[in-house]
C-alpha cells in the first residue's frame, strides 16, 4: 500500500484521503518515514479552502500518533485552522486538534484561544454569566455534545490545554461549571485524572500570577472528583482497581503538594487523604502476583510523598509492597530499569529503612544491572537509599532507656539472678538498671582457657574484668535473653568490622558495585547534586577507598564551577571528604574548591549545612580564615533555638579541633546547647560536648548544668572513644578553678560512679598508639647522650596521659636512678609550677599535632599540654620542622639545651 501510495500523483489526494491513510498506518504503529513525508509535501501543495475542520484533526493526530514532527505543516495547519469558523468545529476535532498541537508541546496562544471560543459561545460572556452558567444550562443543552463525544474527549481537551500551560481562568470556570452539571457515570479513572491534572496546572498558574486563592467552585470541582474516585475505588477489584489508583492517585497527590498556597478548604484536603487511605486499604487486599512492576513504581512514588504519609498508612502500605517487590524476579527489571530501582530505594529509604529482606532483593537486582547501565542520577539515588538505611538501622541511643525498662522483668529471671541479688543491692532506675545489665554481663564473661561445658547456666564471679576493654563474650548460650545479648554486643563492647554479621557484607558489595559503576560515567556527566549524594554514601560506607573511585569523583568535582554548587552539595561534599579521607592532598584540593564555593553564595548558610561545613574542615585539619569568618556570621545570624543537638555538638567540636576559642560563636553555641533537654542529646554528642568544652574552656554555668544532665543520662551508653573525651572534660573541671567553680554539684555524683571507667578507657592504649615514631627516638637518644635518664611513654598516674619523653629536671649521667622518680603529687593549678623543681614532660610533636599547612598546634594537643602543666609539669614541645632543620647532633644537642634552659 506504501509502494502505491507513493506512486499516486498529488491531485489524486484530497485532505480527507490523505488523513485516512495517514491515520492507518500511525494506528498500526507503521512509522514509514518516507510516506509521511509524501503526504506532509502533498498537504503543503493543497489549497487552505480544501481543509475542514475534521480533516486538520484528523491529520495532525495522524502525525502526532507516529511520533512524526514536522514544523512545517503544523504551522499550515494552524494556520488553515484558524480560518474555519469556530461552528464548524465539533468537540472530537477540537480535542485532537489540542491533543496534536500538546503532545508536542507547540504553544500556540492563538490557535488555542479559537478553538477554545468553538466549544461554547456562553463562555465569552461576563463574569456573571459564567458564575451562573450551572443554573441557567438545562441539563439537555449542557450534555448534547457529551453524549455524542463522552465526558473523556472533553476531560482530553482539558488536558492538552493544561500540558502547554494555556492559562485562561475564565475557560477553566465553564469547563468546572460544565463538568459539576455532568451524571457520574460519563466519567471513568482516566477522565477523572485529567480533570485533575488540569486543575493542578490552572493553580500553579493562579500562584505564579499572585492572583487570590481558588474560589469556592475549584473546591466544590475537586471534591466531585474525589466522591468519583471514591465510587470506582468501591466498585472495582484486581488489575481494574489498579489500574484506576496508577491513574488518579497521582493527580490528586500533586493537589496535596500545592494546597497550602491555593488555600484549598480543609473539607477538600480530607476529601482527598481519605481518598489516599481507602486505596490503600484497597491495595493491601489485591494478589500480590497482579501488580507489575511499572505499576508499584507509581504507587510507592505516591505514598512516599510526604503529603500522602501524613495520612499515617505510609508503614503497612509498604510492607504489603515489599512483599510484592520481593516476588518479582530480578531479570524483570532489565538494566534499563536502574531509574526505576532509585525509585524503590529512594522510597524505602525514607518510610521502611528497616526492611531488611526488600533491601537485599534490591542488592541483588542493582547488582542484575550492566555495570554501564547507570546514570548519574540514578546511581546517587541509589547509594544515597543504601546508605540512609544504613544508618537508620542503627540503633539509637535515645532508645536504649525504652529498651532497658522494657526488658527489666526478663533480666529478673536470668538464672543467678537471686544470688547475685544477695551479693549487692539490687538498683532500681534507669541508671540503676544499667548497672544490674553490665553486673550480670560481666559475670557472664569467661576467659578463653575456661572450659563452656561446665559453667553454662550459671553466673561467674569474674567481676574484675574491665567490661569496656575488648572482653568478648564467649559463650552466648549463657544468656537467656537474646535482647539482652544484643544489649551487651551492641552497647558495652563496639564490635570490629570484622566482626560484623555475615548478612552485613551484602551492602558492602553493593557499595562496591555502585562505586564501579560510577567511574563509567564521564566526570563532566555528573551533576553537583549526584556528586554530593555519591561522595557523601559510598565514602562512609567503603572500608577500603578504591583510588581510582575517589580520584574520579574528585575530577568530577573540581569540573564544576563553585557557582554551580548550593549549600547542601558543599556540606555533603566537606564531610564525606574530610571525614573520610582528611590527609589526601586530593581531599584539600576538594575543601579548597567547595570553600570558594561557599563564599560564592549570597546568603547565609543553613544550620546543618554550618555543622557538616564545620566538621569537614575541621577532620582534615585545613584552616581556612574566610571561610571561618562566614561561617561564625552565618550561624550568629540564626536564632539560638534553631539549631538541634548533634548541629551544636558537630560546630563546637570542629572549633575545639581547629583551636578556634572565638569571642562571638563559642558563647553564642554553648547558649544554644543549654536550651536543649538533656534527653534530646545522643550518647556521642554528649561526648562531643564534654570535649569541647574542656578544649574551649566553656565556663557558662547552664551549659556545664545541661552538660552534667546529659552526662547522668547517657555515661552509661558510652564506647571507649566517648569515654576518653568524658575523662579529659572531668580533668578540666578539676584543674581548671574557674570551670570548677561553674559546675553543678551533680556532676560530682557522676564522677564519683563513672570516673574510674572513664581513665580506664582513656589509659587503654592500642599497639599503634603506644608505638613510638623515628622522631621521638631521635629526641630520646639526644638526651640520653647528654646525660638525661629519660623513660619513653611513660603514663602520668594523676592524668592518664602517655608522656612521650619524661625526664626529672636533677637526671643527669651520674644519676639515672631519677628515671624511676614519681610525678607530682601537686593538684592546684592556681601558679605555675616552678622550672627548676618540677619534672619535664618533653612532647614530640609530629605533622598530626598541628593543623594542616599551619604551625598551629590541633585542640587535642593544646589540651594535652594544658593538663600535663596544671599537675605540675613543665611542659616542653619539640615540633618537628624544628627538628628537621637541624644539621646534626651537635646542632640537636644544642636544641635540646636551649629548650632544658
Amino acid at each position: 500500500i506504501s509502494y502505491q501510495a507513493m506512486l499516486l500523483p498529488p491531485s489524486a489526494y484530497s485532505p480527507q484521503t490523505v488523513a485516512m491513510l495517514a491515520n492507518a498506518f500511525a494506528k498500526n504503529g507503521e512509522r514509514d518515514h518516507a510516506l509521511f513525508r509524501r503526504m506532509c509535501a502533498i498537504c503543503m501543495e493543497m489549497k487552505d479552502e480544501d481543509f475542514d475542520a475534521q480533516s486538520i484533526a484528523n491529520i495532525v493526530n495522524a502525525f502526532a500518533k507516529a511520533e512524526i514532527h514536522d514544523r512545517l505543516l503544523f504551522q499550515k495547519m494552524s494556520k488553515v485552522a484558524l480560518g474555519i469558523p469556530q461552528e464548524a468545529y465539533s468537540m472530537q476535532a477540537v480535542a485532537n486538534i489540542l491533543g496534536a498541537f500538546s503532545h508536542f508541546n507547540i504553544e500556540d496562544v492563538e490557535l488555542f484561544q479559537h478553538l477554545a471560543n468553538s466549544l461554547d459561545s456562553d463562555m465569552l460572556g461576563s463574569e456573571e454569566d459564567a458564575r451562573g452558567l450551572r443554573q441557567d444550562m438545562t441539563e439537555a443543552r449542557a450534555m448534547s455534545s457529551f453524549r455524542e463525544f463522552g465526558m473523556a474527549t472533553f476531560a482530553n481537551i482539558i488536558k492538552s490545554l493544561g500540558k502547554v500551560k494555556y492559562r485562561d481562568f475564565k475557560l477553566f470556570k465553564y469547563f468546572t461549571s460544565v463538568i459539576l452539571s455532568s451524571p457520574s457515570n460519563l466519567f471513568d479513572a482516566k477522565t477523572i485524572a485529567d480533570i485533575v491534572s488540569s486543575w493542578v496546572v490552572y493553580a500553579e498558574a493562579s500562584l505564579q500570577q499572585k492572583q487570590k486563592g481558588l474560589e469556592e467552585q475549584d473546591d466544590e470541582l475537586l471534591r466531585h472528583m474525589c466522591s468519583l474516585a471514591l465510587s470506582l475505588c468501591i466498585r472495582t477489584n484486581g488489575p481494574k482497581c489498579i489500574a484506576d489508583a496508577v491513574l488518579m492517585l497521582p493527580a490528586f497527590s500533586k493537589c496535596l503538594e500545592v494546597s497550602a498556597g491555593a488555600r484549598l478548604q480543609g473539607p477538600t484536603i480530607y476529601w482527598i487523604q481519605e481518598l489516599l487511605r481507602q486505596y490503600s486499604r484497597r491495595m493491601q487486599e489485591q494478589e500480590l502476583d497482579t501488580f507489575s512492576v511499572s505499576n508499584l513504581l507509581v504507587l510507592i512514588s505516591v505514598f512516599s510523598k510526604p503529603e500522602a504519609s501524613n495520612t499515617g498508612v505510609d508503614k503497612p502500605l509498604f510492607l504489603f509492597f515489599s512483599s510484592a517487590l520481593q516476588q518479582i524476579p530480578p531479570e524483570i527489571w532489565g538494566s534499563e530499569d536502574a531509574r526505576s530501582a532509585s525509585i524503590v530505594l529512594n522510597a524505602f529509604a525514607k518510610i521502611l529503612p528497616e526492611d531488611e529482606l526488600l533491601f537485599e532483593c534490591m542488592a541483588t537486582v542493582i547488582k542484575s544491572f550492566e555495570i554501564d547501565a547507570f546514570d548519574p542520577q540514578s546511581l546517587a539515588l541509589i547509594a544515597n537509599s543504601f546508605h540512609r538505611r544504613s544508618q537508620a538501622t542503627s540503633r539509637s541511643p535515645l532508645s536504649r532507656k525504652t529498651f532497658l525498662q522494657q526488658r527489666t522483668k526478663t533480666l529478673k529471671s536470668l538464672p543467678g539472678f537471686e544470688k547475685e541479688r544477695e551479693k549487692d543491692k539490687w538498683r532500681s532506675g534507669e541508671r540503676g538498671l544499667r548497672m544490674n545489665v553490665e553486673m550480670l554481663y560481666a559475670d557472664s564473661v569467661l576467659p578463653e582457657e575456661k572450659a563452656m561445658d561446665e559453667l553454662k547456666g550459671s553466673f561467674l564471679n569474674s567481676k574484675k574484668l574491665q567490661v569496656y576493654q575488648g572482653v568478648k563474650l564467649r559463650d552466648a548460650s549463657l544468656l537467656s535473653d537474646e535482647y539482652l545479648k544484643e544489649f551487651y554486643e551492641s552497647f558495652l563492647i563496639s564490635p570490629k568490622p570484622s566482626q560484623s554479621p555475615q548478612g552485613a557484607g551484602r551492602d558492602e558489595n553493593v557499595f562496591e558495585f555502585l562505586a564501579r559503576a560510577a567511574m563509567k560515567i564521564n566526570v563532566e556527566d555528573y551533576s553537583p547534586v549526584s556528586l554530593a549524594l555519591l561522595s557523601n554514601s559510598l565514602f562512609k560506607e567503603l572500608q577500603d577507598f578504591p583510588r581510582g573511585f575517589v580520584e574520579h569523583i574528585a575530577r568530577g568535582i573540581l569540573f564544576r564551577p563553585p557557582n554551580e554548587y548550593d549549600e547542601q552539595n558543599i556540606a555533603n561534599i566537606v564531610n564525606a571528604f574530610g571525614r573520610s579521607i582528611p590527609q589526601s592532598s586530593l581531599s584539600r584540593s576538594v575543601l579548597r574548591h567547595m570553600s570558594r564555593a561557599a563564599l560564592e553564595l549570597k546568603s547565609n548558610l543553613g544550620h546543618q549545612a554550618i555543622a557538616n561545613i564545620f566538621n569537614g574542615f575541621a577532620a582534615s585539619g585545613l584552616q581556612d580564615d574566610k571561610l571561618l569568618r562566614l561561617l561564625v556570621k552565618s550561624t550568629i545570624s540564626h536564632s539560638r533555638g534553631s539549631f538541634d543537638a548533634r548541629e551544636i555538638a558537630m560546630s563546637l567540636q570542629a572549633l575545639a579541633v581547629l583551636n578556634r576559642p572565638d569571642k562571638e560563636i563559642v558563647p553564642f553555641l554553648s547558649q544554644a546547647a543549654a536550651l536543649i533537654n538533656p534527653d534530646k542529646y545522643e550518647t556521642e554528642e554528649v561526648g562531643m560536648l564534654a570535649w569541647s568544652a574542656a578544649v574551649l574552656q566553656i565556663r557558662d554555668q547552664a551549659f556545664l548544668s545541661i552538660l552534667s544532665s546529659s552526662l547522668s543520662r547517657h555515661i552509661v551508653f558510652m564506647n571507649r572513644e566517648t569515654l576518653r573525651q568524658v575523662h579529659q572534660f572531668f580533668l578540666s573541671s578539676d584543674l581548671d578553678p574557674l570551670v570548677a567553680q561553674a559546675c553543678p554539684p551533680a556532676l560530682r555524683l557522676v564522677k564519683e560512679l563513672d570516673a574510674n571507667k572513664c581513665r580506664a578507657a582513656f589509659t587503654v592504649k592500642s599497639t599503634d598508639e603506644l608505638r613510638s615514631s623515628k622522631l621521638q627516638k631521635d629526641v630520646a637518644s639526644v638526651l640520653v647522650a647528654m646525660g638525661f635518664a629519660c623513660e619513653q611513654e611513660r603514663e602520668d598516674h594523676r592524668t592518664g596521659y602517655t608522656i612521650d619523653i619524661y625526664c626529672h629536671p636533677s637526671s643527669s649521667s651520674s644519676s639515672s636512678s631519677s628515671s624511676s622518680s614519681p610525678p607530682p603529687s601537686s593538684t592546684s593549678s592556681s601558679s605555675p609550677p616552678s622550672s627548676s623543681s618540677s619534672p619535664i614532660a618533653i612532647e614530640v610533636d609530629g605533622p598530626s599535632h598541628f593543623l594542616h599547612g599551619s604551625r598551629e598546634p590541633t585542640g587535642s594537643t593544646i589540651l594535652k599540654r594544658r593538663h600535663l602543666h596544671a599537675v605540675g609539669y613543665r611542659v616542653i614541645s619539640v615540633a618537628y620542622w624544628e627538628w628537621d632543620e637541624l644539621g646534626g647532633r651537635e646542632e640537636q644537642e644544642k636544641y635540646m639545651r636551649e629548650k632544658l634552659k
